[in-house]
């Protein structure tokens, strides 16, 4: 898998920082357990910034997806023996609305626009609600069939 310049930066900073969690834990890659990442992410969803809000869901989404890389790398390599992000659920991203889905004015725009449909597709049955047997045997199409 390819990465641009800035997601491999990040993600070297967000595997650097995990390491440096890591070994203040006293905790080696090869011995890393599922539980030892499920403590990681429970601190990371404590952590706090700067200004004492909590870091967005997108960052340990991020962060995560950092570390999926790294041991997938690891595992496929045989650095270890399994991979302990296997089956760990990340932090899921909020789905926000739009803040605007129409102006006032677009709305009015849609409602009076012209209608898209000619004449002739206009006196036609649609074949989805009604069959053909309601055309008028007095019609040019039906005429035409005999």
């Amino acid at each position: 898998m390819r990465h641009g310049e800035r997601t491999v930066i990040e993600y070297v900073a967000h595997v650097r920082a995990f390491l440096a969690w890591a070994e203040a834990k006293g905790l080696t890659l090869a011995g890393m357990k599922r539980e030892d990442l499920v403590a990681y992410q429970s601190e990371l969803f404590a952590l706090r910034r700067g200004d004492g809000k909590p870091y967005s869901a997108g960052f340990q989404a991020n962060r995560f997806s950092a570390l999926k890389s790294f041991f997938g790398f690891l595992t496929r390599r045989q650095l270890v023996l399994h991979d302990p992000m296997a089956g760990l659920e990340r932090p899921r991203l909020e789905t926000r609305l739009p803040r605007t889905i129409l102006t006032l004015r677009e709305a009015r725009k849609i409602i009076e626009a012209p209608s898209t449909r000619t004449p002739l597709q206009a006196s036609v049955p649609s074949p989805r609600r009604s069959s053909t047997t309601s055309i008028r045997s007095n019609t040019p199409i039906a005429s035409a069939k005999g």
